[in-house]
């Protein structure tokens, strides 16, 4: 991996950051509200607001909460990463950061911090990585 930063593309490296954190988001309101309305439809009626947030809480939430962080991180700078051929595992590293405090930012904001942002900062760095690491061995395979 070269460290040479001016073959980075900044504004792609902002763009999926910006990709993945959405991504993430909404893979984990999708599963939110699927729960919700699984619920609704159980209790025939409108779930109380305690039972809700004690459920998205819980730990099998907080681990999926990690996964979407992770699924997002892939998608979105992956997306970046395919765009700067000669440094895309960089690309790919910068990219997990700067989606790292996006989330951090986004997610602390809404519940506080706690060890859970830690896993889901280290979450989006690993995933940021990978999408680097998948995009430069793309770009060594490719013809």
């Amino acid at each position: 991996m070269s460290f040479d930063l001016s073959t980075v593309k900044w504004g792609w490296v902002v763009i999926g950051a910006i990709v993945a954190t959405v991504v993430g988001l909404v893979l984990a309101l999708i599963v939110q509200f699927g729960y919700g309305v699984i619920l609704g439809f159980q209790l025939r009626g409108s779930p109380p607001q305690e039972m809700l947030i004690e459920a998205f809480t819980s730990l099998p939430f907080l681990i999926l909460g990690v996964i979407t962080t992770l699924i997002g991180a892939l998608v979105g700078v992956r997306m970046a990463a395919r765009r700067s051929e000669g440094s895309a595992q960089l690309a790919g590293l910068i990219g997990g950061i700067v989606t790292a405090v996006l989330v951090l930012a986004l997610r602390s904001y809404q519940w506080g911090l706690d060890i859970w942002r830690v896993v889901d900062v280290a979450a989006a760095v690993l995933g940021g990585w990978l999408a680097g690491l998948l995009a430069a061995r793309r770009a060594r395979t490719s013809y």
